[in-house]
């Protein structure tokens, strides 16, 4: 099914995606000393 795999592969996309950010924010963050 080649839509599902479409539908893994953005949610794969959204997860890295939020992970990224995540990560930002956690360095923007720990160097105000949050």
């Amino acid at each position: 099914m080649p839509v599902d795999k479409e539908c893994e592969t953005k949610q794969r996309l959204h997860q890295l995606k939020l992970s990224g950010l995540k990560a930002t924010v956690m360095e923007s963050s720990g160097s105000r000393g949050l």
